[in-house]
Order: C-alpha cells, then sequence, then structure tokens
C-alpha cells in the first residue's frame, strides 16, 4: 500500500483549513463568554473607588451643592461670607466660607446632610473637622480636583423665625379600621380631617385616646339620618342634627366647609355657624387656613416646602394636607421643614392664631 505524503499540496491545504476553522470556533466562544461576563456584571454595583474614578463634578458644582445644603436649613446668603485670598492660601484651598450659624441649627446634621448630597450624586468626599468652641472647621474635598473649607460659628443671639406647621390628614368615611390603624400608627403631632358619618365616630375616639386633635368636614351634607341638615328642616329639627353631631364628636373644636360646599352656600348655613359658635365651635375654610396639598401635579416635595416657608413667614403658620394613602409623602416634607426648625403643632393651635 502506498503511505500517504502529509506533506502534499492538499493535506497542507486542509491542515490550514482546519486551523482556521478552530481559530474561528475558538473565537466566537471567547466572544459569546464575554458577552456573557459583561452581562452579568452590567447591573453590579461600583464600588466607591470605582464610583470616585468616575467622578465628573467640578469645584462649581461642589460649592453649588454646599450652597443648596446651607440653605436647606434657613442658612441664607446673608450669614455666608467668601473667605479672602490670603486664608485660602494658608489653608491650601480653593474656596472657602465663614458661615454665621443661628443657634437652633444642629451642625452635625448639617454636615451629614451635606455628605448625603454628595452620595446621591455618586460623588464620595471626604471631610475633616476640628471644634474649639462654638466654632467647627470643616474640609471637604473630592480628593482629586477640588477643596472647599467651611467655617461655622454659632451665634448664641441668633434664631431661625419660628415656624409653626399642621399635618392634616383627610380621611374618607369607608376607609376601614384596619387602614386606620396603619395611618394612625406613629402620627405624634399629627390630626384628622373626618367625614360626618357614622362610620366616623369609633375613628374619632382613637385619634383623641391617641392625643391627636381632629376637626369634622361637613362641607357635603350628611346622608346619614342623625346628622341630616336639610333646608326644609323646622330649627327644632336642625337643633336635634347639631346636638347629634356634637355627642358623636366631642373632640371636634373646629368644623372644616370648603369655600364652594354646599352647605355653605344654602339658606340654613347663617343658623349653623350661630348656633355652633354659641357653643364655642368654629368653622373654616381651605382658603381662611391658607392649606398646601402634600401632593401637587406641578410640584415636587421641595417646592413645596418652598411654599410653606414662604407662607410661613407671611402668617406664622403653615397647614400641609394630605390624604391616607400619602402618609409617607407627608412625612419626607415635614422631615424637609423641621431642617428648618419648625415645630408640629394641632390644628387647634394654628387656628386659634
Amino acid at each position: 500500500m502506498k503511505k500517504e505524503n502529509r506533506n502534499s499540496p492538499i493535506n497542507r491545504k486542509f491542515d490550514i483549513n482546519t486551523k482556521n476553522r478552530l481559530l474561528i470556533f475558538l473565537s466566537g466562544i471567547a466572544l459569546v463568554l464575554a458577552v456573557f461576563f459583561f452581562s452579568l456584571n452590567r447591573n453590579k454595583p461600583l464600588t466607591p473607588h470605582e464610583l470616585k474614578m468616575q467622578n465628573k463634578m467640578g469645584s462649581k458644582a461642589a460649592i453649588d451643592t454646599l450652597m443648596r445644603s446651607l440653605k436647606s436649613f434657613g442658612i441664607d446668603d446673608s450669614l455666608i461670607r467668601p473667605m479672602n485670598r490670603r486664608d485660602l492660601k494658608k489653608a491650601n484651598v480653593g474656596a472657602g466660607f465663614l458661615i454665621t450659624v443661628p443657634y437652633d441649627v444642629a451642625v452635625p446634621f448639617l454636615l451629614q446632610d451635606i455628605e448625603v448630597r454628595f452620595n446621591t450624586m455618586a460623588v464620595f468626599v471626604s471631610s475633616s473637622e476640628k471644634k474649639s468652641g462654638i466654632e467647627t472647621e470643616t474640609m471637604i474635598t473630592d480628593s482629586s480636583s477640588w477643596k472647599v473649607m467651611l467655617k461655622l460659628s454659632y451665634n448664641a443671639e441668633m434664631r431661625r423665625n419660628p415656624f409653626q406647621i399642621t399635618p392634616l390628614i383627610r380621611l374618607s368615611k369607608d376607609i376601614s379600621d384596619e387602614e386606620f390603624g396603619k395611618v394612625l400608627a406613629g402620627c405624634d403631632g399629627f390630626s384628622f380631617l373626618f367625614s360626618l358619618s357614622k362610620t366616623s365616630v369609633k375613628q374619632a375616639e382613637r385619634a383623641a385616646a391617641a392625643g391627636c386633635h381632629y376637626v369634622v368636614d361637613i362641607s357635603d351634607l350628611s346622608e346619614d339620618q342623625e346628622y341630616k341638615l336639610d333646608v326644609k328642616f323646622s330649627k327644632k329639627r336642625l337643633n336635634q342634627s347639631l346636638e347629634e353631631i356634637l355627642k358623636s364628636f366631642p373632640a371636634a373644636n373646629y368644623f372644616y366647609a370648603r369655600s364652594n360646599a354646599p352647605l355653605r352656600a344654602s339658606t340654613i348655613f347663617p343658623f349653623v355657624k350661630s348656633w355652633m359658635q354659641k357653643r364655642n365651635k368654629n368653622f373654616f375654610s381651605e382658603k381662611e387656613l391658607l392649606m398646601v396639598p402634600a401632593l401637587m401635579p406641578q410640584d415636587s416635595g421641595d417646592q413645596v416646602i418652598a411654599k410653606m416657608v414662604e407662607q410661613s413667614k407671611r402668617t406664622g403658620k403653615s397647614v400641609v394636607t394630605a390624604g391616607a394613602s400619602e402618609k409617607q409623602v407627608l412625612l419626607k416634607i415635614l422631615a424637609g421643614t423641621e431642617k428648618l426648625g419648625s415645630r408640629r403643632v394641632p390644628v387647634d393651635s394654628v387656628l386659634k392664631r
């Protein structure tokens, strides 16, 4: 038998084609594995170091972030002064500010807020503090491109403008006892707006037992016979309904009626209002109380807070309202106003002003 010649042109061509196909096959496997690997790691959170390497924030944006934090605590431009060039050079920083801090501002919370603001923008900063009596010196830097010094000094004579706020939660007449229990939990200093219905009576009792104030909404004429206020009723019959209302809601010192409520437009409203006032019960509307909804389609949470602050400067009080399902939004807004020195008060305190 004739022995095969492996060096023949045909065999050499076959070996080259085989090697090429093998290389293509191996390259394909490598590509698939690479795609698979990167797909697994695409959503993997970056480490602090990796995020820091991606930091693109410049010094101007950093200073803007610092100023927003200061103003969120009620420290306005009049309390902030740039450091002079000599002090900046001595401290080896590009920017620095001398800040007068009202005595009711907690500096540790302020510095914590600054750190959180940078972290939420994936910018990790480091800071160092030096405390001396009423002064705190803080250096904030990204350790690469910018460094800012803050010198904060307490002013014992200065306080932010007092700011009273009432969180008022509106409750529908069909809210269940279980749902109301969830709303009531953790609602220290809250007030509730109950509908005029038999289903609200027990919930009003629970609210009062928990130390919460409440008002009753009689904007819409009640369908419950006990509370019915009909324009066809005699004064005697109206008396019966009004007595039953006070009996069912003994802790209610105020009654809410929208400015466009059917009761306000009715012929019996002057009698009802007079009857209530003789018993030290009063009416109010959204216009008289200047209520600010917690959720407005055109406004963010920060904008709602800004409106409340502006209102408080004019009136010394503010009421923010929310539905039962909006409780978490309301709590977030309250946290934003507490940084400004707000005090949470019941609705009775605001209405008596």
